[in-house]
């Protein structure tokens, strides 16, 4: 495979309607599975994914973007320049695809290491939901049939295993469904947490990530997802 250029032009061309929000649910699969087999497009995403949530959530930025993103006019040369200046070199992981790939490759262990959460119940059986950054509104979907706990698996690669972090699940109208002031992350820069099914509705919840000594835009993260319980 050839890692220096698009696989698929035709999706690939997608990628900055794509960062701002501006595909269709079913344009945005099609290009979210190109992205899975596309690693030139998943590593350029990736590089891009903060520095384009700035501007998602900037009027100033975000306006002119999506003009141009619209009328198909916005050259590579543009999103280099800034990405240059929100993201500058050298500030995380030289390989984004690394730190995707050593989490999938944890997973397994996810269960035995939540065994040892005296924080939260035991969660027998469990739904393992992993948490990338999507584009989507409502974020990834899960359905639980009764007495399925949720646990929640998410990366935050801007963090340290040191770190002591605020992490909290609310669901639509603000209310906590799991919060923690002094949440580690492992090795590797990920998280696991359990949200027992009592705790549970269908809706949607967001699952936000602060690291309480950092104040720029880089230093908290969201995360959504949509859950559907089963009669």
């Amino acid at each position: 495979m050839n890692e220096d250029k698009c696989q698929n032009e035709s999706l690939g061309r997608l990628l900055p309607e794509y960062e701002l929000e501006l595909l269709g649910d079913n344009d945005r699969e099609q290009f979210e599975l190109h992205l899975m087999a596309c690693e030139f497009c998943f590593e350029k995403a990736e590089t891009m994914r903060r520095p384009m949530k700035l501007v998602r959530n900037d009027a100033t930025l975000r306006e002119p973007a999506v003009a141009e993103a619209k009328a198909g006019d916005i050259p590579g040369s543009s999103f280099q320049k800034l990405i240059a200046f929100l993201w500058p070199q050298g500030s995380l992981l030289a390989k984004p695809a690394i730190s995707l790939l050593l989490l999938v490759l944890l997973i397994p262990l996810a269960y035995d290491s939540l065994l040892n959460d005296n924080a939260r119940r035991t969660a027998t059986p469990a739904f393992l939901l992993e948490l990338t950054d999507t584009r989507s509104i409502d974020g990834k979907r899960v359905a639980l049939d009764h007495g399925i706990d949720l646990v929640v698996s998410f990366a935050f690669l801007t963090g340290t295993p040191s770190g002591d972090y605020e992490v909290k699940v609310q669901d639509a109208a603000g209310e906590a469904v799991y919060s923690s002031d002094s949440f580690r992350l492992d090795n590797q820069l990920s998280g696991r947490l359990i949200i027992p099914f009592a705790d549970l509705n269908s809706g949607k919840y967001t699952l936000i990530v602060n690291d309480p000594e950092d104040d720029s835009p880089f230093g908290s993260d969201t995360l959504s997802f949509q859950v559907a319980l089963n009669d």
